[in-house]
């Protein structure tokens, strides 16, 4: 079932696989080039990878996987500082694999609803 794997899994994804390395240290991420922007190939085949244990989301992994591409890939990293597009990639993908995932396949609906309306109202305000 759904609840939990999506969790789990994008967090890996975060952590793992497409989080640039800090300037200057040795690229160990193999979905990201050295400048942090991410290998489209690559992303592709580990995006089937990751949904192949939900064969529910198959009619929908191409396009989500294309959708968060083209929204996370809209900024240049500043002035030596990290390429934001991995992040923002991987929080895309987490919030359109909740948000497109079937009813029938939720084991806690409630927590799944007040998830989905909080992904759906966007980033809370930052304070300052």
């Amino acid at each position: 079932m759904h609840r939990g794997y999506a969790r789990a899994e994008a967090q890996d994804f975060i952590t793992a696989e497409v989080i640039p390395s800090f300037p200057g240290d040795e690229q160990v991420f193999s979905l990201a080039d050295d400048s942090g922007n991410v290998i489209e190939d690559e992303y592709m085949k580990y995006v089937k990878e990751l949904l192949a244990e939900a064969p529910y989301m198959n009619s929908m992994v191409d396009k989500i996987a294309q959708d968060c591409l083209k929204e996370a890939d809209t900024e240049e990293a500043s002035d030596g500082g990290c390429n934001p597009t991995a992040i923002k990639l991987a929080h895309c993908l987490f919030r359109d694999i909740q948000l497109n995932c079937p009813e029938d396949q939720i084991e806690d609906k409630q927590s799944c609803e007040m998830l989905q309306e909080r992904l759906k109202s966007g980033p809370p305000p930052q304070s300052r």
